[in-house]
């Protein structure tokens, strides 16, 4: 039966939810049978991959919720509530970190995406807001950070003065 399944088989693709995996003996057999897998590290893939060819998707991640896996291409509003005290919004910039983490939890690849002042309280309170896109799967973290903004300055970082969520 199975030289008929991965008979002109090219790739092999596997990607059910972690960890809910079966046997795997499909992919297994495509394997032996010379098929390049492409699959989720579980079952036997997750101790296989490095001795057959093909590639993994993802790092074999597990997520306290299974939703998480499935994010790609989903919009999700963000709103940070930001006490500036004596300082007027145009003075600072809040920003978006996000970066894949490494298995320490630790940002790797890093870019920043500016929030929009969407209203103040008149009391120092502020309110920015922006939209967060999820591109890419994998494990990522996310953060805030108030840096300071004005024309003169080359970079935002410059001064030293950094305020994270």
């Amino acid at each position: 039966m199975a030289r008929y399944l991965v008979q002109g088989c090219d790739i092999w693709l596997n990607n059910p939810r972690r960890p809910l995996e079966a046997s795997g003996a499909s992919g297994m057999k495509a394997a032996v049978n010379g098929v390049l897998s492409v699959s989720v590290l579980d079952g036997w893939w997750d101790e296989a991959c490095e001795a057959h060819p093909g590639w993994a998707i993802g790092r074999g991640e597990d997520y306290a919720e299974e939703q998480y896996q499935d994010e790609v291409g989903m919009q999700v509003p963000l709103r940070a509530e930001v006490a500036l005290g004596e300082l007027a919004p145009a003075d600072v910039r809040i920003e978006r970190c996000v970066g894949r983490l490494n298995a320490q939890q630790e940002f790797v690849q890093t870019t920043t995406h500016p929030l929009d002042l969407a209203e103040s309280n008149g009391e120092g309170t502020h309110y920015f807001t922006g939209t967060f896109v999820c591109t890419e799967s994998g494990l990522h973290g996310h953060t805030l950070r108030v840096v300071p903004s004005h024309r003169d300055l080359s970079d935002p970082l410059e001064m030293g003065l950094v305020r994270w969520a």
